[in-house]
């Protein structure tokens, strides 16, 4: 083949006008730009063993150390800056992100400085910032444990995750009970602790403030995955439980944004009786006439609300007119609240099973099928759902095409 054929060929395939289109369309390239001085080509240069206090004289030896903690100053000014420009480059992607469709950080309400000036430092103890801006943050090098772990899932049928979703929607994340200021109920944990997030959190939006923030009282806790974490610090929260003042131990844990969790020790304390099955509980410590009801969040855990009283929410027999003896028991209050309140304290209580609705009843009929074979749940989506194109479908394609023919 001769070089004219091909220079022919190739301008077939590839015309000029297309060519040119492609090249004047190319937009919205990013480019990333090396830091001066940090060229990653230079050649490491060799060191060589140097004793300053052995091979220097005493004026020597005193410019090296004055000269060190120069250098050292500057890369530490070298890494704060590099922390700014971090955090600078993420809050203009964030804001870019948003799309004018809401504006980012221009909630109403008190601005971010009169919030910051609230919160205490977990690190050092002072107020006006956050932990992870401390000036006197002690350097220490954190050493992570790992274990092996295993994992065995279980597949789960389109319909249990459907009706699982729909059964999850109204009760809150962790998340959400992060910024909303409650903490789950952990009769698991022998101390109370939580995440530097939840406590800052919590220091800025609560009404009975912090009474002291112990740097001192740094115990290790051991988790799960077989790793151990030091505390930073200890915070003595104020709370309020039925008009009384009280003093809540939280220790803070620099890692994760996890919720605050409520220990057995603060439970034991407080008198709690707890019924996980309904949700309630009594403080008998505190006050054996109200019955508070728990929220419940989508994992399961009993959550319950740090910033206001404790018992804000709780049924009061004495407001309707009632005075229980102290012997009562929790079924007898509860039973005595729904006589003076008319509500049915039973409604978390199992009954009988209700008849099924068309809907259930297609799901079922759709996971049996899928259990078998292919061709059950190609007669099943025939006979029950008059759908003809189903011969050259996977089971997975199935078993979606009928769901949307329920739904």
């Amino acid at each position: 083949m001769s070089l004219q054929r091909v220079a022919q060929e190739l301008r077939n395939q590839f015309a000029d006008a297309d060519v040119k289109k492609k090249d004047t369309s190319r937009k919205y390239h990013g480019y990333v730009g090396d830091l001066l001085g940090e060229s990653e080509d230079e050649p490491p240069t060799a060191e060589t063993s140097f004793n300053a206090e052995t091979e220097l004289t005493p004026e020597g030896l005193a410019l090296w150390s004055e000269n060190e903690e120069e250098i050292q100053n500057a890369l530490a000014t070298l890494q704060t800056t590099r922390r700014t420009l971090r955090e600078a480059r993420e809050r203009q992607k964030q804001v870019k992100q948003s799309r004018q469709y809401y504006r980012y950080g221009s909630k109403k309400g008190e601005s971010y400085s009169q919030r910051e000036d609230r919160i205490t430092c977990l690190k050092c103890g002072k107020t006006g910032h956050k932990a992870a801006a401390c000036p006197n943050s002690p350097a220490q090098a954190s050493m992570v444990e790992m274990a092996p772990f295993i994992c065995f899932a279980q597949e789960e049928s389109m319909g249990e995750e459907a009706w699982a979703a729909h059964r999850g929607q109204d009760r809150v994340t962790t998340s959400e009970a992060v910024a909303t200021r409650k903490a789950v109920i952990d009769c698991g944990a022998t101390k109370s602790i939580g995440s530097v997030q939840a406590l800052e959190r919590l220091m800025q939006l609560s009404q009975h403030g912090v009474s002291q923030v112990d740097t001192a009282d740094r115990p290790v806790f051991g988790f799960g995955n077989n790793s151990e974490d030091r505390c930073i610090s200890t915070l003595h929260v104020k709370i309020r439980a039925a008009e009384k003042p009280g003093v809540m131990k939280i220790h803070a844990l620099d890692q994760g944004a996890g919720p605050i969790l409520l220990s057995v020790s603060t439970l034991k304390a407080l008198g709690a009786m707890i019924d996980f099955a309904e949700g309630t509980m009594v403080l008998r410590h505190v006050s054996n006439q109200r019955l508070l009801f728990l929220e419940e969040s989508q994992t399961g855990h009993l959550l319950l609300p740090l910033v206001d009283d404790l018992l804000a929410g709780a049924k009061v027999l004495s407001n309707l007119g009632e005075n229980p003896v102290p012997s009562w028991t929790k079924v007898e209050l509860r039973h005595r609240i729904a006589e003076k309140t008319g509500e049915d304290m039973a409604r978390n209580i199992k009954t009988k099973q209700k008849a099924e609705s068309p809907y259930q009843q297609l799901i079922k009929e759709l996971n049996r099928a899928s259990n078998k074979k292919k061709a059950d749940v190609i007669e099943f989506c025939q006979t029950k759902l008059g759908m003809s194109e189903t011969h050259n479908k996977t089971i997975p394609q199935l078993q979606m095409d009928a769901m949307k023919k329920i739904m």
